[in-house]
């Protein structure tokens, strides 16, 4: 996907003020690209590695434990079936100390 850099521009804004961050994965390479406000979102440090790996573990610490498990549940269903699903952790944010909804959108 070929983005002009004023879309790019306009897209970081609009994620900033909405606070919404994007994401993609791609399974067969296990390639993950995140974008700018998820660091913001999940207080990630600017050198946290992007990987599936990585970030699972990290929404295992922030997450209540059967959420989570539902979670790879899910994420395993649609690895193997192809199927997207949408779900939705409640977080406990590892600096703020701050409760909130964290969904997963499209995955």
């Amino acid at each position: 996907l070929i983005i002009s850099r004023a879309y790019q521009k306009l897209l970081e804004i609009t994620s900033t003020i909405t606070r919404v961050g994007s994401w993609q994965w791609n399974p067969l390479q296990n390639h993950l690209l995140l974008g700018k406000e998820v660091y913001s979102l999940l207080e990630l440090p600017q050198d946290f590695q992007p990987s599936v790996r990585n970030l699972l573990r990290l929404l295992k610490q922030i997450t209540e434990p059967a959420e989570f498990e539902l979670f790879k549940a899910k994420l395993r269903h649609s690895l193997k079936t192809g199927e997207q699903f949408d779900f939705e952790l409640t977080t406990e944010l590892p600096i703020s100390n701050q409760r909130g909804r964290f969904r997963l959108v499209g995955v």
